[in-house]
């Protein structure tokens, strides 16, 4: 997938952009503050219908305007795709496809795939076990519309048996038969989710170490494991053994919900034992097997977008990197750097196939 074309309209900190973008390599550089992350947020928005900032969609129009608009060409072999999304304050977006709108805008989603790697990819490794749950779902949904819709009705019916739980609160009873019938809707919504997340990581495994290996030269012996209660309890069996913990708690403690990602290096968590180098490489590589699983589930090169490109990378990992993304396994590239010398530098013997944006305050320049 390629994108060619993108404009904008009075997104975030940006009144207005027009770009023409490479095949290859396209990086945005600026000064910190000048918002060369929006716009790669911008392309997450158009891709993946949403923020990677988690903000609300009416926190994308840029302060004091009333409406957002952007709009991006996309190509994929004899294919195009022009999107349009429409924003007014106080309103629902419009998000249209060759100039026909959704009726459900997730069925967007898996369209134009999508790989981002960015310096709050350090939560995968030292926040909540939602961050790494979110990574799972949201890769599995690019390629697979059955998850996203399992997704979906798991998460409607798991907040409806948290109502119910907390029904006990209030009048000291609850309806046992619901509660039975929520747990047959979770178990044949949660069983497929689970599934496919142990099937994704199943496959990852050996494209992560092949990555991981390239980035470090092979100096460090790194692994993860998938953490669930379904490893080892079937669904029946789970529900029964955690329902007086639900009474009490008043919420579902069991299920794919509370699933989680743990990750090692020299066999202890490398959160606590690994270097910020090393865990940079852990999550490069991470990332770089997901693009991979998902251009061969798509069968389409999913657009990269990698935010801040030399924060805590040595010269030698950074210059593998570049190495590995030259690949013709990999498509097109965004980056971001406040150093444009530093972009041209690491492709002198590849300048033709970067583009540098010069990205100013409400001024958009392309060198």
């Amino acid at each position: 997938m390629f994108l060619r074309k993108l404009k904008l309209s009075n997104f975030k900190n940006h009144p207005n952009g027009d770009f023409l973008f490479t095949r290859k390599f396209n990086a945005f550089v600026g000064q910190n503050g000048v918002g060369k992350t929006n716009l790669l947020d911008l392309i997450y928005f158009l891709c993946l219908t949403k923020s990677f900032n988690n903000l609300t969609d009416q926190q994308l129009i840029l302060k004091d305007e009333p409406y957002l608009r952007v709009e991006g060409l996309f190509e994929q072999e004899e294919e195009s795709y022009h999107i349009l999304v429409k924003l007014a304050a106080q309103k629902r977006k419009e998000f249209l496809v060759n100039e026909i709108a959704y009726s459900k805008i997730s069925d967007h989603i898996g369209k134009i795939a999508l790989i981002i790697i960015s310096p709050e990819d350090a939560e995968l490794i030292h926040g909540a076990s939602e961050v790494r749950r979110k990574l799972m779902d949201s890769v599995l949904s690019q390629f697979d519309h059955e998850y996203l819709v399992a997704l979906i009705q798991y998460n409607k019916v798991l907040e409806q048996r948290n109502s119910l739980l907390k029904q006990r609160a209030d009048n000291g009873a609850i309806d046992i038969s619901t509660l039975d019938y929520y747990d047959h809707l979770l178990s044949k919504h949660g069983s497929y989710i689970y599934a496919q997340r142990a099937k994704l990581f199943t496959a990852l495994k050996p494209i992560f170490l092949k990555y991981y290996e390239q980035l470090s030269e092979g100096a460090e012996i790194v692994k993860w494991e998938y953490v669930s209660q379904l490893n080892s309890t079937p669904w029946k069996e789970l529900f029964a053994s955690r329902r007086q913990k639900d009474f009490l708690s008043l919420r579902t403690t069991g299920g794919i919900h509370r699933d989680d990602l743990d990750f090692y290096i020299r066999e202890e968590k490398i959160k606590k034992f690994g270097s910020q180098g090393q865990q940079k490489s852990f999550l490069f590589a991470l990332k770089l097997a997901l693009y991979e699983y998902v251009a061969l589930q798509k069968k389409m090169k999913p657009i990269l977008l990698i935010d801040d490109i030399f924060d805590k990378l040595d010269k030698q990992r950074t210059l593998s990197l570049f190495k590995i993304l030259m690949d013709k396994r990999f498509g097109q590239v965004f980056i971001t750097d406040t150093d444009s010398s530093r972009i041209a530098e690491s492709f002198v013997e590849n300048e033709s196939y970067l583009e540098i944006f010069q990205i100013e305050r409400k001024n958009i320049i392309n060198e």
